[in-house]
């Protein structure tokens, strides 16, 4: 909610900008004509207008743009919060089930990563290309949130899921391949990734949930597997970059329950620039 409400308020500034800039056009030609004599008077009225109205409007979208980020950031944090919440709660009443299949990781602290039973809490390192340990089964809710400095990451097979915000505003990243053995990836996962220009999503991720690539201004194309039926509002919002869209499977789709046209998603182009108005509200889902 609070999302929207910052987009609105950019908007609101944009045509703050506009009817001030309008204003002090209509200010300095009534000058002009009534004070046919000082001309200088119509134009001193024309750039103080605009100059005021300027600073105004940039004060209120910024206001609007920190929003935006704090809604960001806080979805990531309050579901890290939940599942804290939960693993504590469920620990004092029974011990965790044993999973022969799983990799034995308990309180392992690796340099530079923080890992708990599998899940890969907090990044802690500087290096520019970081490989996740094997083993790791999961990517914890901003686990490598505003590390800006790396610039490739390496993804094992052992991950099944990638939590929310967990790479949001890492802006280093140019390209990420996310394994097959990925099934999950949360809300606004790579969001604010602006030098991403490559992703490869995995057959075994089902949905790409809201914001999951927010602002990701570099991405030029992506490729939307068949195992995908589910995309969440403002999933591409702001990839001004982004030409191409490549559905596996283009029949089936569905906006808010109206069916979408087949041709629109078989053209990578056209699709595209459906992808890019996924907006608030929106839910976007393939007919089973």
């Amino acid at each position: 909610m609070f999302q929207n409400i910052g987009r609105k308020i950019q908007w609101l500034a944009i045509i703050f900008a506009i009817i001030g800039f309008v204003a002090s056009v209509a200010g300095a030609i009534v000058c002009w004509v009534t004070f046919k004599n000082a001309i200088w008077l119509g134009f001193i009225v024309l750039l103080c207008g605009c100059l005021v109205f300027l600073i105004v409007a940039i004060m209120i979208y910024g206001f609007g743009e920190l929003i935006v980020q704090t809604t960001i950031a806080a979805n990531g944090i309050q579901v890290l919060k939940t599942q804290s919440t939960k693993w504590i709660q469920s620990s004092q009443t029974k011990a965790a089930p044993k999973n022969p299949e799983a990799p034995k990781i308990v309180n392992k602290n690796i340099p530079a990563f923080q890992i708990d039973n599998g899940m890969l809490k907090k990044y802690n390192g500087r290096e520019a290309e970081v490989r996740i340990p094997e083993g790791v089964t999961s990517i914890g809710g901003l686990a490598f949130s505003g590390c800006s400095g790396i610039t490739s990451i390496t993804i094992p097979d052992s991950v099944t899921s990638i939590g929310n915000g967990a790479f949001t505003r890492c802006s280093g990243i140019t390209s990420i391949t996310i394994p097959n053995s990925v099934t999950s990836i949360g809300r606004g996962a790579f969001s604010g990734c602006a030098g991403l220009n490559s992703v490869t999503i995995s057959e075994g991720v089902s949905a790409i949930e809201e914001s999951t690539f927010l602002r990701c201004q570099s991405l030029t194309s992506i490729t939307i597997p068949k195992g995908i039926t589910f995309i969440g509002k403002y999933a591409f919002d702001e990839c001004e970059s982004m030409e191409t869209v490549f559905f596996a499977e283009p029949s089936g789709w569905e906006r808010n329950g109206v069916p979408i046209d087949e041709n629109v998603l078989r053209n990578p182009r056209s699709a595209a620039e459906f992808m890019k108005k996924i907006g608030e509200g929106a839910i976007v889902r393939k007919q089973r």
